[in-house]
C-alpha cells in the first residue's frame, strides 16, 4: 500500500502502514493455516515485514519532487478529460514532470520487487508449491488489499 496524502499526519501514516501489514499478515496466515497447517505465524509475519523493505526507495525517490508538484499532478489528472493532454506544459515545469516520471518508475520497480519478495517468502514459509501456491498467494493478496482499503477508510475517515 503506497498512498500519497500531503495532509496526512505522522500518526495516520504509521496507522496506514500498520493496517496494510496487519491485513497482509493476517490473511496470509489464515490462508496458510487452511492449505499448509504447519506454517508458523512468525514465519509469515517476519517475511511479510521483510518484503516491505524496498518501499524505502519510494520514500527516498519522493524527495525528488515537491508535494506541490504532486498535488498539481493529482489535480491535472482529474482535469485531463476536460482540458486535453496538450495542456501539460501549462501545468508543469520540466523539473516537475521529470521528478514525477522518475518517482513513478521507481514505484513500479518497487512494486514488482515487493511482490516477488512476498511470493517467495510465502512459498518458503508455507512449503506450498506450484499452481496451488500461486493461487493461494494471489487470493490472499487480493483479500488483504481489499480488507486494508476497507479498514483504512473506516479508521481514518
Amino acid at each position: 500500500d503506497m498512498k500519497f496524502n500531503p495532509g496526512m499526519t505522522m500518526s495516520h501514516a504509521f496507522l496506514t502502514a500498520f493496517i496494510g501489514v496487519a491485513c497482509l499478515v493476517g490473511v496470509m496466515y489464515l490462508a496458510a493455516l487452511i492449505f499448509a497447517p504447519k506454517t508458523r505465524f512468525q514465519d509469515i509475519a517476519g517475511t511479510v515485514c521483510l518484503a516491505h523493505y524496498p518501499h524505502i526507495f519510494v520514500a527516498l525517490a519522493s524527495f525528488t519532487i515537491s508535494s506541490q508538484s504532486l498535488m498539481r499532478f493529482a489535480e491535472f489528472v482529474e482535469q485531463v478529460p476536460k482540458l486535453g493532454v496538450e495542456t501539460v506544459s501549462q501545468w508543469f515545469t520540466i523539473s516537475d514532470f521529470t521528478g514525477i516520471i522518475f518517482t513513478g518508475i521507481i514505484m513500479i520497480i518497487v512494486l514488482i520487487w515487493f511482490i516477488a519478495l512476498l511470493y517467495n517468502a510465502f512459498k518458503v514459509s508455507t512449503g506450498l508449491k506450484g499452481v496451488k501456491c500461486t493461487l493461494v498467494f494471489i487470493g490472499s493478496v487480493l483479500v488483504a488489499e481489499a480488507l486494508s482499503i476497507l479498514l483504512y477508510y473506516q479508521v481514518l475517515t
